[in-house]
């Protein structure tokens, strides 16, 4: 049996396989071009991953977010720092709290190292004044003296002192500046505070009956809004009367540090 001849193509079949051909020319080029569009995707996001520079300036990955915390620890407060404690704020409260009085020339000066002990008290206000006198003229001598010790961020705690002594009996004038002490450690308290020092104290703080008759002081703290505060006083019949009223900014600084 002979073998029957090939059909010959119609003009159909021929329309047929261009339009194929056609059909792969032009869904293969766009695919082709759309792998390479996406490997040069892939590509520029692994560049921009290793290279900063190519990223978008106004997306940052959180870990390059600083938190608050960290933020103000960078300005020289931490984020646990009592406001009113911290190293910027401690050596100018007396021009705050008393202006127009003889103790707002005390305090000032900068925030800095003084010791070398490497602990936490090893701050505090240099270039200030720490002492002034409120009287001096033979017959008494009275001084007024303002501190803050700490660590690099924070004062652990602000001692302010009174000392009269009256070589020729007691002095209408030595009452009335210990008044006025009284009345700058109120200020300083409703400042540190919020409010100003309890009934309590400030009576210890006037009355001679409650301080020491010998060289070992009589000690008395409490509670103060979010505070506390301690008084250390003596007296040496009517010549000589020396008081000492330390702030700490919480009562686990007033123990940690009271023996300081």
């Amino acid at each position: 049996m002979n073998p029957q001849p090939p059909y010959p193509q119609t003009p159909l079949a021929k329309s047929n396989k261009k339009l194929w051909i056609i059909l792969g020319i032009v869904i293969g080029i766009p695919t082709i071009l759309m792998g390479g569009c996406v490997a040069c995707v892939a590509l520029l996001g692994l560049s921009g991953a290793n290279n900063p520079s190519l990223a978008n300036s106004n997306v940052r990955p959180a870990s390059s977010i600083t938190p608050l915390a960290n933020l103000k620890s960078n300005q020289g407060i931490s984020a646990s720092v009592p406001q009113n404690f911290a190293a910027n704020v401690v050596c100018s409260l007396p021009q705050q709290v008393a202006p127009n009085t003889p103790f707002a020339n005390l305090g000032g000066g900068t925030w800095g190292r003084w010791g070398d002990s490497n602990g936490e008290l090893d701050y505090g206000c240099n270039g200030g004044k720490d002492s002034i006198t409120l009287k001096d003229d033979g017959n008494v001598n009275i001084t007024a003296e303002y501190g803050a010790i700490g660590g690099p961020q924070i004062a652990h705690y602000i001692s302010v002192e009174y000392s009269a002594f009256q070589y020729t009996g007691q002095t209408p004038t030595e009452k009335q500046l210990r008044q006025q002490y009284a009345d700058f450690c109120d200020k300083l308290s409703e400042k540190l505070y919020g409010v100003k020092l309890p009934a309590q104290f400030r009576r210890r703080l006037l009355d001679e009956s409650t301080y020491s008759p010998t060289s070992t002081a009589n000690e008395y703290a409490e509670k103060v809004g979010s505070g506390y505060v301690n008084l250390s006083s003596n007296k040496n019949k009517a010549l000589m009367i020396m008081l000492d009223v330390h702030f700490f900014s919480s009562e686990a600084e007033y123990k940690a540090y009271k023996d300081e």
